[in-house]
């Protein structure tokens, strides 16, 4: 019986003991939790856009190279460095530290518009003054992209009264003729922008 009452007694002592040791290698194993993130819809801006990535766990945000890594990024087959110009791109998430999992996403970049601006307003001339000397003004285009002018009126035979140069400087001939000529100042389209146009009036009476 003596034997039995010392046996229990070093069976609990060693539980005792183990108790805590198990409870500290619990702790310094905390379970990961899995990454979340959504796909992005964004507009080309001429930066790097990954930071608009938001991944997340739970209701916490997570920070890259702390929190989770982009282990790769792909635009129309192939691999690139960074999330800038227009178009769609594939971008793979990995979790790491105390987060796991991986996501992958699609991130949107869209053109933005060419912002043409044009300082000059349509114009009306009297076939009297004309006579006396041609008339001149600056259009005054800007834009994010090349600017193109074109000249029409109602008979191509009159479009040699109104020109415009490269620069956007109109020049009206002394010579011209009664109507209406409509210059349309275009920014062209390119792989980040949208076209976009104004049309200026000249009329001659």
């Amino acid at each position: 019986m003596k034997f039995f009452k010392k046996a229990a007694a070093v069976l609990l002592a060693a539980a005792l003991i183990a108790a805590p040791a198990a409870g500290l290698q619990a702790a310094s194993s905390p379970t990961k939790s899995e990454i979340s993130a959504s796909n992005v819809s964004t507009k080309y801006n001429t930066k790097a856009q990954n930071g608009k990535i938001k991944v997340t766990s739970g209701s916490t945000t997570l920070k890259e190279g702390t929190d989770y890594t982009i282990t790769k990024i792909t635009k129309g087959g192939s691999t690139v460095k960074t999330i800038k110009n227009a178009g769609t791109y594939k971008v793979t998430i990995k979790g790491i530290g105390k987060y796991t999992g991986t996501k992958t996403i699609t991130v949107t970049v869209k053109k933005r518009s060419s912002n043409l601006k044009v300082k000059a307003k349509s114009k009306t001339y009297k076939v009297k003054k004309l006579r006396k000397g041609k008339k001149t003004f600056k259009l005054g285009a800007k834009a994010r992209t090349k600017i193109t002018y074109t000249v029409k009126t109602k008979y191509k035979r009159n479009l040699k009264y109104v020109k415009v140069s490269k620069s956007g400087k109109v020049t009206v001939s002394k010579k011209a003729v009664k109507g209406t000529y409509k210059i349309t100042i275009k920014a062209k389209a390119n792989g980040n922008h949208t076209a976009t146009k104004k049309v200026i009036k000249i009329k001659v009476r």
